[in-house]
């Protein structure tokens, strides 16, 4: 089971890493606009080998990440 809460902290920070890197704009508020830039999906450890994340769970955090990219 994914622990939701550690997705959407590691998603962020992952987030914040690419615009200082230089790799998603600042200006992004929407979490489908990363798919501009980055396989967006990746974010929060959502594809990694051994995260079994539902799909149900996987936009839980997909939604938390975009509600916080909407408001910061």
């Amino acid at each position: 089971m994914l622990d939701i809460q550690t997705a959407i902290d590691r998603s962020k920070r992952e987030i914040l890493e690419d615009i200082e890197a230089g790799i998603v704009p600042n200006g992004i508020h929407d979490f489908s606009e990363l798919h501009d830039y980055i396989d967006a999906n990746e974010y929060g450890g959502l594809c990694d080998d051994n995260e079994e994340a539902t799909i149900a769970e996987c936009n839980e955090v997909q939604d938390a990440v975009n509600a916080w990219l909407l408001n910061r």
